[in-house]
């Protein structure tokens, strides 16, 4: 058996690499999302939020569900966890 570590990690990087680009050209051919007949449609979308309704029981709300989706967890201390 004629092997080497270099030989390997030709074949080895080749193999990541053609597994890396053949997913993407597959779905790179059908579209991400079907067309709703009936739906909405626009170049550009926005949203606006009235800050001036904001309480502060809908604050904390807003925090705690971004909180739960990022998975940042709960310190009872004076460290305060932000994510960026």
């Amino acid at each position: 058996m004629n092997s080497s570590r270099r030989k390997f990690m030709k074949i080895a990087g080749l193999a990541a690499l053609g597994w890396s680009i053949c997913p993407s050209l597959a779905s790179a051919s059908r579209p991400l999302h079907s067309k709703i007949e009936d739906g909405l449609t626009a170049d550009r979308w926005a949203m606006a939020i009235d800050t001036r309704e904001l309480t502060q029981e809908i604050m904390d709300k807003a925090i705690e569900a971004c909180h739960k989706l990022h998975n940042v967890p709960d310190i009872d201390s004076r460290q305060n966890i932000k994510w960026l």
